[in-house]
């Protein structure tokens, strides 16, 4: 979880910075960036033990994939407010 958050703020910094020297959308940097941090695995595990396996794991495995994505966009938005904040703080 703490991973996930970590580098999406990490990502987040960075796209901006590369969004700034190359004069370019940030979004076209964010999303190479966070895609490898997708739980994929986890919506795979989701919909397996739906259709085929124990039904009393889905809950849990939702509840791991969707901390997960949150933790990821929570980086993303704390990223993004820092480097508001700091370059609003410089360019005063």
């Amino acid at each position: 979880l703490m991973k996930n958050f970590l580098a999406a703020v990490a990502v987040a910094l960075v796209s901006q910075a590369m969004a700034r020297h190359f004069k370019a959308p940030v979004i076209l940097f964010v999303i190479p960036g966070i895609l490898p941090m997708v739980p994929g695995a986890g919506m795979y595990r989701i919909v397996y033990s739906i259709v085929m396996g124990p039904e009393n794991m889905v809950g849990t495995y939702l509840l791991e994939t969707a901390t997960a994505a949150g933790a990821i966009a929570l980086g993303i938005f704390l990223g993004e407010a820092l480097q508001k904040i700091f370059f609003y703080e410089v360019h005063r």
